[in-house]
């Protein structure tokens, strides 16, 4: 075999490791996510994406890395190609090397792999070389330019989760109680929190109050791009505005509408979007059936935040989206520390390992159930069938920390239309 990357340095702890690396040869790109527990690999050749896949990883103290690919879960490609699932690595001058590669087939190739550190600027300018090289596997996050930012919807495997302490955080307990058992069907959901441009594509107007105050965003030091203000999260949209939102990209995409109000799908025929709680409008029902865009569940939102099947199986889920680590909060959230106090263009941080952006911070999202003070084992799926508020989850631009995990659960009244209040949408699955 080749020579062991890291030969008698010390040991590398896994925090070095996190964070996106990249790898070019010619028309290929593989790139590799790390985050806490989760490997994410995405491979583009001449620019389409051939594969796109996560699984759970684990290090050793020899500096050597080994693949779970029992839990692989492909978003794009096939299960049939042959992973990597243990190797060598070093890191030096921000490049992670890869030696003594062995794949799923048994196969040990020599040589090494070079990967640019690519955590801090999410750009395609970064490459790597090779030595005897061989097709890898890839990830991470493909940043948004100052053009319009496209509208992609991951798939998310469904499952069944039995909750229980591993899922709770300090005081907050989740979706995932002791004693209950819930099974989540496979759904789709947007990759980023609807933006300015998306609703005001689809309503003909735009709510939102960064755009009253600004006309481009200067970027963040950590990116030297400008940011595209529409491309910043709607805010401002009430949990009916949502809805309507909803409803009318459904018509317009020719997909069925996910809610009815008095009988009626077409938010033409609902009247105005109230301005104060409505007993109309609160008995909006939703059709689990329909193939429209809806809002995500309070169960739905906390698994696609957490990372899907994955990390819901882990001994200990994460904590914040992306991540577990308080310190590492900023490569993957706006929140009070890093946001001068306003929302951000989406798609701008480190994505969750099923490729999601902004699930903490950046702005509240909201979500279809009733909000309840608590969850125990009787709570339907879809959370309790009446209550003054909505749920909203992930906190937002000007939360602390605290409020940014993926445990948190708090609620608003569904008229409120606030400058830290946006959504993002999900479909069924297939």
């Amino acid at each position: 075999g080749g020579g062991g990357g890291g030969g008698g340095s010390a040991p590398t702890t896994q925090n070095s490791l996190l964070g996106t690396w990249r790898y070019v040869d010619g028309s290929e790109t593989l790139e590799i996510t790390f985050t806490d527990n989760i490997s994410t690999f995405k491979c583009f050749t001449n620019g389409s994406l051939l594969y796109d896949v996560s699984m759970p990883y684990s290090i050793s103290s020899n500096n050597n890395i080994t693949f779970d690919v029992s839990k692989i879960v492909v978003r794009t490609g096939n299960t049939g190609t042959n992973w990597l699932v243990s190797t060598n690595y070093s890191i030096n001058s921000n490049t992670l090397t890869f030696s003594n590669r062995k794949y799923k087939d048994g196969s040990t190739l020599p040589g090494t792999y070079i990967l640019n550190n690519n955590s801090t600027n999410n750009t395609s300018s970064n490459t790597g070389t090779s030595s005897s090289g061989s097709s890898s596997t890839s990830s991470s996050s493909t940043s948004s330019s100052s053009s319009t930012v496209s509208s992609g919807l991951v798939f998310v495997q469904g499952t069944t989760i039995t909750g229980g302490n591993r899922f709770y955080f300090e005081s907050s307990t989740g979706c995932f109680v002791t004693g209950r058992t819930v099974t989540i069907n496979s759904f789709y959901i947007c990759d980023h929190e609807v933006t300015q441009t998306e609703y005001q594509d689809i309503i003909g107007s735009n709510p939102s109050y960064l755009t009253v105050i600004f006309t481009a965003v200067p970027a963040d030091e950590s990116n030297h791009n400008i940011e595209t203000v529409q491309n910043c999260p709607v805010e401002q949209v009430s949990w009916y505005d949502a809805i309507v939102y909803c409803n009318k990209r459904s018509i317009r995409e020719g997909f069925t509408p996910c809610y009815t109000i008095s009988g009626k799908t077409n938010p033409d025929e609902w009247g105005s979007v109230p301005t104060s709680s409505n007993s109309t409008w609160n008995t909006v029902t939703c059709n689990w059936n329909a193939n429209g865009y809806r809002l995500p569940t309070e169960i739905e939102w906390e698994y696609a935040a957490r990372g899907g099947a994955p990390i819901a199986e882990a001994v200990n889920p994460t904590v914040y989206s992306g991540t577990n680590e308080v310190s590492y909060l900023g490569r993957n959230a706006w929140y009070s520390a890093n946001s001068n106090n306003r929302t951000h263009e989406v798609k701008k941080k480190n994505r969750n390992p099923l490729g999601l952006y902004d699930m903490s911070g950046n702005v509240w999202e909201w979500c279809w159930d009733w909000h309840s003070a608590s969850v125990d084992s009787s709570t339907p799926i879809t959370g309790v069938a009446s209550g003054s508020y909505r749920a909203r989850r992930g906190g937002c631009y000007n939360s602390a920390a605290s409020v940014c995990n993926v445990v948190s659960r708090t609620g608003m009244s569904p008229e409120t239309r606030d400058n830290s209040h946006g959504f993002r949408v999900v479909r069924k699955g297939y």
